[in-house]
């Protein structure tokens, strides 16, 4: 499961804003995977005044976008996957492109366990759920009713 995590000065987006960027991330990793989309987590982090720095000053300014990601997918996937987020959270709240960062950082999928199943391999997705026992089963069709 895809987890990324917003960081921005606190107090910047409003709870709509909010809405807007985790869904621009949602749908941009979806789109550019093929994963669907519950398996998409996001995770605000606001930092205070004086708490980030970037060369050694004080620096708040932009928003910075870390996924931990299933690794598998070529350097050519992973830029364009990048691109296209950082134009679809741009646009959701009218933020200037330049001051958005995105480091994907790939984990392989054996590292990763959710709903008590290692995860699978890009690709896998389908045969995966179809395997992962009923109570989890029920979990991911209660968030695909949020959509």
């Amino acid at each position: 499961m895809p987890t990324y995590n917003v960081y921005i000065k606190a107090d910047t987006l409003n709870d709509d804003q909010k809405q807007k960027v985790a869904q621009a991330i949602t749908r941009s990793h979806s789109d550019s995977t093929g994963a669907p989309e519950f398996y998409v987590q996001v995770i605000f982090n606001e930092i205070q005044d004086g708490n980030r720095f970037v060369s050694g000053y004080r620096f708040n300014r932009h928003m910075w976008i870390r996924g931990d990601v299933r690794a598998g997918r070529t350097s050519g996937q992973r830029k364009q996957w990048m691109l296209a987020m950082i134009k679809d959270v741009s646009e959701s709240v009218n933020w200037d492109i330049n001051e958005i960062w995105i480091d994907l950082c790939g984990i392989e999928p054996e590292s990763i366990l959710k709903y008590g199943q290692v995860f699978p391999p890009p690709g896998m997705e389908d045969k995966w759920i179809e395997n992962l026992p009923d109570k989890a089963k029920e979990t991911i069709r209660e968030l695909m009713g949020n959509q």
